[in-house]
């Protein structure tokens, strides 16, 4: 996010949208998607009834298979 301001001007906030990737097999290209935002380590925030379809697992494999750190929250 970068924001800018001068004396007698409001502030503006520029906000920037990541890429949104959809379609079947999505989940394989996550780390890469993550890697080319610049990530490192990632927070994961899901809830039970998705980690219990098998996507969150899904996630993290490919999040740790491109090297990233990651981390899950089910809350």
């Amino acid at each position: 996010m970068a924001s800018t301001s001068s004396p007698g001007t409001a502030r503006v906030t520029k906000f920037l949208v990541p890429d949104v990737i959809f379609g079947v097999g999505v989940l394989s290209q996550v780390g890469h998607a993550v890697k080319g935002q610049g990530g490192v380590r990632v927070f994961v925030v899901s809830d039970p009834g998705v980690a219990a379809a098998g996507w969150t697992s899904d996630v993290l494999g490919h999040l740790a298979a491109a090297g990233l750190s990651c981390e899950l929250w089910l809350g």
